[in-house]
C-alpha cells in the first residue's frame, strides 16, 4: 500500500525465511515477564499476568533494581543485561523467548554511556588534533589559493564557505589547483613557472599527503616538472629517514594503544584531510550524549553483539525493513545476522491500573474491541513533520472508514477534541498537544490510543503531569504507546500501519509494535498486555489491506537463533566493560 521492494530482493527474502516455520502468533511461553525485586507492587503485578495468561513460572525473573524511572547504563548492563542473559541460558530460553516483557517500577530509561577517564583523556586528544589539522588544511588552501591569480575574494568566500568536512576541503583544494594549473600552462617564463610548482608540493602533500601527493601531478600534467617531484622527493626522504618504511597501524578502535600514532601515519602518508577525517568519524562514535534510550527499547538488542550507542538502530523486525534494506546482503545479514527480540511494557498510574489494563485486555479479547474511532487531524499544528504525519493519518482514515464497520470520527480544526467530546472511544489517534492531555475520551474497555507527540512517557508516575500516556491509561485504556524523551515524530509508529495490523486480528500487540516500529536502542515504548489481541474475534481487515506481503517479515526462529552465541560470556556489553563474574 505504501510501499515496494523489487521482485529480486523479494525472492532472497522469501528464499531466507523459507526455511524457517510460517509465522505463529506470539505465546505465552515466549515471554519473559521481568519485574523489580525490590517491588511488592511489581512482583505482585507479573505474578497475576503469568497467572492470568498461563506463563510459565521459570519465564519470570525478578532484578535487583532501583525504584526510580531512570536507571544509569553502568546499572542496566550490570542489573539488568547480564542478570537476564545468564538466567535465559541457565533456564534453556534463550531460544525460546521472543518478547520481553517489564512490569510496573522496572526503571523507564537507561542513562547515556559516560565515559571513563581514558575514555576522557583519548577524546581529548583527538580534539586536539581534530582542531589543528582543521587549521593546517585551511592553511593549505589559503595557500594555494594565494599562488593562484584571478580568483576574486567573493568567488574565494563562495568556494571556502565553512569547509569543516573532508569532502569540503578537498574540492576547494582541487578547485583552486585546477585554476592554478591552468595559469602555469599560460605562463610564459618557465622558471618562474616550476617555482609555483616546487611551491604547490607541500600544500599537496598538506592534503593528500606523500602518497597522495603524486596524483595531483597525474590529475593535472601542468604542474608536473622535475623541479616539482625532486621536491616531493625531498619530502619524503625527510619524512621517511633512510629506514624503510613501516606500514600505518590499522587502530580500528580509537581506544587501541597505537591508535594516536596511526593517526600520525596517516597524515603523513595520507594526508590531513585523511586523518581529519578518520578523527571527524571516530569522534561521533565515542559521543555518547544520544545514547540515552527506553529501557525497553535497548532490551530489543539483549542478544546483540557490541554495538554503537549513537542514536537509533533500525528495528529489524519492522515491516519496513525489508524496504530499508540497502542491497540484499544486507537482507540476509538482517535475518540470520543479530537476534532483536520484542518488547512490551505492562505499567502504568497506579498498580491498579495495570491490573484492571491486564484483566480488561483478556475480556475484550473474547468479544472483540467495539465502540468509535476518534482521529484528531489538524494540519496547521506543528508544520516540522506535517506532510508525513498528515498523509498517515489520513491513510488511517481511510482505511478505517472504507475496510471496517467502525464509525470514525475526524477533527481537522485548529482545537483538540473538546473535554466529554469523545464518547465510546475504541481507538484514537491525534497529535501535538505536546505534555497536555485532553480528558476528552470515555473510553470503552479494552481501548488503544496513542498521541503523536514528544515525550509522552517522560513519566508514568508524576501526579502534576499531565503525558498523555498516563493519562490515557488512567482514564480506561488497555494499551498505548509514547516516547520516554524527545523521540523525533518519525521514530514513533504510523497509525495506518499500528492500528491497521492490529486490526487485521492477526497480531497480538507486541507483534504489532514490533512491526509498526521503525527503531530500536531508543526511546518510544508500548504500554499494555503483550498478548492483547482485541480482533481475534472479529478481524476488521487483511494484512494486504494494511501492508504488501513483501513488508510483512515471516517467522525465521529456528534460523535467527542459530546466530546466538555459545553463552552469555560471548557478548561483553558494548566492548567497555568486562563480563561479571
Amino acid at each position: 500500500m505504501h510501499g515496494r521492494v523489487t521482485a529480486c530482493t523479494a525472492m532472497i527474502v522469501w528464499a531466507v525465511l523459507a526455511v524457517g516455520e510460517a509465522r505463529s502468533e506470539l505465546t505465552s511461553d515466549e515471554l519473559l515477564l521481568i519485574y523489580n525485586a525490590n517491588s511488592t507492587d511489581s512482583k505482585e503485578l507479573a505474578e497475576y499476568y503469568a497467572e492470568r495468561r498461563a506463563v510459565p513460572r521459570q519465564n519470570l525473573i525478578g532484578l535487583d533494581l532501583p525504584l526510580t524511572e531512570d536507571i544509569s547504563r553502568v546499572d542496566y548492563d550490570e542489573k539488568i543485561v547480564w542478570p537476564l542473559r545468564r538466567y535465559l541460558w541457565d533456564k534453556d530460553l534463550a531460544a525460546k523467548v521472543r518478547c520481553l516483557v517489564t512490569f510496573y517500577d522496572v526503571p523507564l530509561r537507561v542513562g547515556p554511556r559516560v565515559l571513563t577517564e581514558a575514555e576522557q583523556a583519548r577524546v581529548s586528544w583527538m580534539k586536539v588534533k581534530h582542531r589543528r589539522y582543521l587549521a593546517e588544511l585551511h592553511g593549505a588552501i589559503n595557500g594555494l589559493h594565494a599562488l593562484v591569480e584571478g580568483i576574486d575574494p567573493e568567488q574565494k568566500a563562495h568556494v571556502e564557505r565553512e569547509q569543516d568536512a573532508e569532502d569540503e576541503l578537498r574540492m576547494a583544494f582541487y578547485y583552486y589547483r585546477k585554476h592554478l594549473a591552468t595559469r602555469v600552462a599560460y605562463m610564459k617564463d618557465e622558471k618562474e613557472a616550476d617555482a609555483i610548482r616546487v611551491k604547490f608540493m607541500p600544500l599537496a602533500v598538506v592534503m593528500d599527503g606523500l602518497d597522495g601527493a603524486e596524483g595531483h601531478l597525474n590529475v593535472t600534467p601542468e604542474l608536473l616538472s622535475k623541479a616539482a617531484t625532486d621536491r616531493l622527493a625531498e619530502l619524503r626522504e625527510a619524512a621517511s629517514g633512510s629506514g624503510e618504511r613501516a606500514p600505518i597501524p590499522p587502530a580500528e578502535n580509537c581506544m587501541s594503544d597505537d591508535y594516536p600514532e596511526a593517526i600520525r601515519e596517516l597524515a603523513k602518508w595520507k594526508g590531513l584531510a585523511a586523518a581529519y577525517g578518520r578523527l571527524d568519524r571516530d569522534l561521533k562514535t565515542m559521543d555518547f550524549r544520544r545514547s540515552d534510550a527506553a529501557v525497553d527499547s535497548e532490551l530489543a538488542l539483549l542478544w546483540w553483539r557490541p554495538y554503537k550507542l549513537i542514536y537509533q538502530i533500525a528495528n529489524w523486525l519492522s515491516c519496513r525493513a525489508n524496504l530499508n534494506a540497502t542491497d540484499q546482503n544486507e537482507m540476509v545479514r538482517k535475518v540470520l545476522g543479530e537476534v532483536t527480540l520484542m518488547h512490551c511494557r505492562l505499567d502504568g498510574p497506579s498498580p491498579q491500573v495495570v491490573r484492571r489494563m491486564i484483566d480488561d485486555a483478556i475480556e475484550v479479547e473474547q468479544r472483540g474491541l467495539s465502540g468509535t474511532v476518534y482521529v484528531d487531524l489538524d494540519p496547521t499544528r506543528n508544520t516540522r513533520e506535517l506532510t508525513w504525519q498528515v498523509r498517515a493519518l489520513q491513510w488511517f482514515i481511510e482505511l478505517v472508514g472504507t475496510k471496517t464497520a467502525f464509525q470514525v470520527v475526524v477533527d481537522d480544526t485548529p482545537e483538540l477534541f473538546r473535554p466529554g467530546g469523545c464518547p465510546n472511544t475504541a481507538m484514537y489517534c491525534g497529535w501535538y498537544s505536546l505534555m497536555e492531555y485532553v480528558n476528552a475520551f470515555e473510553f470503552v474497555p479494552g481501548a488503544v490510543a496513542y498521541h503523536i507527540a514528544s515525550g509522552e512517557a517522560i513519566s508514568l508516575r508524576d501526579p502534576t503531569a499531565t503525558y498523555w500516556c498516563k493519562e490515557i491509561l488512567n482514564d480506561g485504556a488497555a494499551a498505548t504507546l509514547g516516547a520516554v524523551m524527545e523521540p523525533f515524530l518519525r521514530g514513533i509508529p504510523r497509525p495506518d500501519e499500528f492500528f491497521g495490523l492490529l486490526m487485521t486480528g492477526e497480531f497480538t500487540l507486541a507483534e504489532t509494535f514490533a512491526l509498526a516500529n521503525p527503531w530500536v536502542s531508543w526511546r518510544v515504548i508500548v504500554l499494555g498486555d503483550p498478548l492483547y489481541n482485541p480482533f481475534k474475534t472479529c478481524p476488521q481487515v487483511v494484512v494486504e489491506d494494511v501492508l504488501t506481503p513483501s513488508m510483512l517479515p515471516l517467522d525465521y526462529s529456528a534460523e535467527r537463533f542459530r546466530a546466538l552465541p555459545k553463552g552469555p560470556e560471548d557478548l561483553v556489553p558494548r566492548g567497555t566493560r568486562p563480563v561479571p563474574q
